[in-house]
């Protein structure tokens, strides 16, 4: 493979990284040909921080933090964005939290204060916290009424049972009905603050005006006294654990998995293009192609790896008919077992490099998508370089070191199995079929 060009990243001696005293990491790329910015921000206040009996309230404090400050109320909030149109979202995930606005250029102080304004100050009226509450326990029972939503739920809960992760992160519909607003005011004001927080601007701005800006906003914030300690981790499973969801439906959902090595992991590139080669190419990996396309056994397969700080989940997605569901997984289960027994061939090999040396100029094309690579950065702790270092990585990687990933991680007869689908016609040769309503 040809090494990527240094005109690619041109960029990286242009990124500005700096950090506050109070810890706040800020960085800051300038692109005055682009007439607008982007801002991002991240703070691990995920799922995993949930106390018991509270599941889900990381995530209704994350869609409350745009719901108004004591000099702002919702309303003015969503005025003020709209004239200047600009945009600015706010969510939860498993291990944080993050939000993204689009401004003009112009806006830049504007855009700023908001951000400040929200962060620190959420006032979280009863109104909108009862408003969100009530807009999540809907979702909820939205997603248990469809089958593919109900399986990757069930999956999640079942694959990180026991840990900080083993929960939706929208929560249950108990928990939700049993939050106040005085649980959303203790979240924040114990696990928001400066000294974790990243903060990414991108686009027509100085650089030395942002961090001014930046420090007269942020500034003053003070470190919150919470430690948070990494979140205990699932152990792999020893043999199938399988739930079988029995629903009067003609397909089956399927999810089977298990937890992965997380982002920071030296075998990260190497487990990438093992995912890529196997299930991760829409078209081309061997379970699409063996399974779907040459067995006509599924309408959708696929694997995906899902990397955080301090843990990776390994999934395959599988729809099929009832009929075929048992000789579907097997011919996934096959196909994982000869990417341990066989080498990758050189044409799979190429095509993995190609896809991600090619597909690198897309995910930092506009102002949103840098200023969230800039947040990965930021969120794992990494250097600025990162952007060559991964792809250099990821060309260096061998069939050899393929194949030892392949062999140390794949577990094709130990994983977690969820499946949605009429059991009698399906005949999944794991777990005893349940019924599972909407109560869930």
């Amino acid at each position: 493979m040809p090494e990527p060009r240094p005109d690619m990243f041109g960029f990286i001696e242009a990124i500005h990284d700096l950090q506050l005293a109070n810890g706040l990491r800020l960085l800051v790329l300038p692109r005055p040909e682009i007439p607008s910015v982007a801002l991002a921000c991240y703070l691990p206040t995920g799922s995993t921080m949930d106390p018991a009996g509270k599941e889900g309230l990381a995530n209704l404090v994350a869609r409350g933090i745009g719901d108004g400050t004591p000099t702002r109320s919702k309303e003015e909030l969503d005025e003020t964005i709209d004239f200047v149109g600009g945009s600015y979202q706010f969510s939860a995930g498993m291990e944080g939290s993050s939000g993204g606005m689009q401004f003009l250029a112009e806006h830049l102080p504007l855009a700023l204060e908001l951000m400040a304004d929200t962060l620190q100050n959420p006032l979280f009226p009863p109104e909108e916290v009862d408003r969100g509450r009530k807009q999540l326990v809907g979702s909820i029972k939205s997603q248990l009424e469809r089958p593919g939503d109900l399986c990757e739920r069930r999956y999640v809960e079942q694959l990180l049972a026991g840990t900080p992760y083993g929960h939706n992160v929208d929560g249950d519909i108990l928990t939700l009905e049993g939050m106040t607003r005085d649980d959303l005011v203790g979240f924040h004001q114990a696990l928001y603050g400066p000294q974790q927080l990243v903060v990414t601007v991108v686009g027509d701005c100085d650089p030395a005006a942002v961090a001014r800006m930046v420090e007269e906003r942020f500034g003053a914030w003070a470190p919150h006294s919470t430690e948070a300690l990494p979140p205990a981790v699932p152990a792999a499973p020893d043999r199938v654990v399988a739930e079988v969801i029995d629903r009067p439906v003609h397909q089956a959902n399927i999810r089977l998995g298990f937890p992965a090595i997380p982002r920071l992991h030296p075998d990260y590139a190497p487990f990438v293009m093992m995912n890529y080669i196997l299930g991760g190419a829409s078209l081309a990996s061997r379970i699409t192609v063996t399974v779907r396309d040459n067995q006509g056994l599924a309408y959708q397969v696929a694997s995906r790896y899902t990397p955080m700080r301090h843990l990776g989940l390994f999934t395959v997605v599988l729809q099929t008919s009832n009929t075929t569901a048992n000789q579907a997984l097997e011919g996934v289960c096959t196909e994982m077992r000869r990417m341990k027994e066989d080498l990758v061939t050189e044409e799979e090999l190429a095509d993995a490099r190609s896809f991600y040396r090619d597909r690198f100029p897309l995910t930092i094309e506009t102002n949103g998508s840098m200023a969230g690579q800039l947040l990965n950065i930021g969120r794992y702790g990494l250097p600025v370089t990162h952007f060559c270092d991964s792809l250099e990585e990821l060309a260096a990687v061998t069939r050899e070191d393929i194949q030892r990933v392949a062999q140390q991680y794949l577990t094709e007869d130990r994983f977690v199995l969820t499946v949605v689908g009429n059991a009698a016609e399906a005949r999944i040769p794991y777990g005893e079929p349940q019924a599972v309503g909407s109560g869930v």
